[in-house]
């Protein structure tokens, strides 16, 4: 006598008794990769549908003249362009395997967890990449005569004072406003260690409502200072970090003296390959491994495009 029962996997009752599972396994390791990264939406995008790099132009700046009487228009701007080139890195992934015998013996569901911190650590991969090239931004030269470098600033005191420290985010905004860097709000922002956004946490004039402060002493948040939204990272560099294998674009650099960076969407960019997908053995087990394997995967690299829009901040 046949028994009926219910695959929990299985799509109406017909087909692959797994296909279930491996859209919940992709839909929580995207959504873990979306709302971990941080950095991404300071950036300029492009994405390829095939290829190893991609080009980014960069505009110079016009200006305008007087036209003198009589005279036709003639065109009084010779606008420069720069092409900057971002190389993709090789397929950054991170993977699990889950031994059959493992998931049998264990009481809890480990899939759904696993695959959220399989997208958590792309994100943070990203992350780190993306913020170590916005300090990187600060230290570089501009591309063509009308388009700016980046800055550094360093102040004695400033990892051990958030007065000081927000002094700088103001001397920063100065410096990039004085670059025709254009403020959006949203798309400023300050990055910075969880040490230096305690600092500013602590300094209560900066989040005093009557000097038209940004913040909650009570959770210890700092919403903006100078235009600059506060976010607060592990992923700022403060490591003397080498260049690592299998990326095709220079995110090394030496950032022991490095407390955060101020920067306007677009100083960095990103060039897209193949957008997050996970995958994961579906059908019968693998009679060798006995185990279930979820791989999460991404294409894509990072590069500098306009410096002007970063400040690096420094201790002394």
């Amino acid at each position: 006598m046949l028994i009926a029962h219910t695959n929990l996997g299985q799509a109406n009752g017909a087909g692959d008794e797994k296909a279930l599972f491996q859209k919940q396994i992709t839909g929580e390791a995207i959504k873990a990769f979306d709302e971990t990264r941080v950095a991404r939406p300071f950036t300029r995008e492009r994405v390829i549908p095939h290829g190893k790099s991609a080009s980014f132009l960069v505009y110079g700046t016009a200006k305008a003249a007087y036209l003198p009487r009589g005279q036709k228009i003639e065109g009084n701007n010779n606008m420069l362009h720069s092409e900057i080139i971002i190389n993709i890195d090789d397929v950054l992934q991170s993977s699990v395997k889950i031994l059959n015998i493992d998931e049998a013996m264990a009481y809890y569901e480990v899939r759904s967890e696993y695959s959220k911190q399989l997208g958590q650590s792309l994100a943070n991969e990203e992350d780190r990449n993306l913020m170590q090239l916005m300090c990187l931004a600060g230290r570089t030269n501009g591309s063509q005569a009308d388009i700016k470098g980046g800055s550094q600033l360093s102040a004695a005191g400033a990892d051990t004072d958030g007065q000081t420290l927000a002094d700088m985010i103001f001397n920063a905004r100065q410096i990039m406003k004085e670059k025709d860097v254009p403020y959006n709000k949203g798309e400023w922002a300050f990055f910075t260690t969880p040490a230096m956004y305690s600092l500013l946490a602590m300094t209560k004039d900066i989040i005093n409502k009557d000097w038209g402060g940004a913040g909650v002493y009570a959770d210890g948040t700092v919403l903006r200072i100078a235009g600059f939204d506060i976010v607060e990272t592990n992923h700022i560099p403060t490591t003397n970090i080498t260049q690592k294998t299998g990326t095709n674009n220079a995110y090394h650099g030496d950032f022991t003296n490095t407390l955060g960076v101020c920067v306007s969407k677009g100083a960095v960019g990103t060039v897209r390959l193949k957008d997050l997908t996970v995958e994961m053995t579906t059908g019968d087990y693998n009679i060798e491994n006995q185990a279930v394997l979820i791989v999460a995967k991404y294409l894509q690299g990072h590069g500098i495009l306009e410096p002007r829009r970063a400040v690096e901040l420094l201790k002394a």
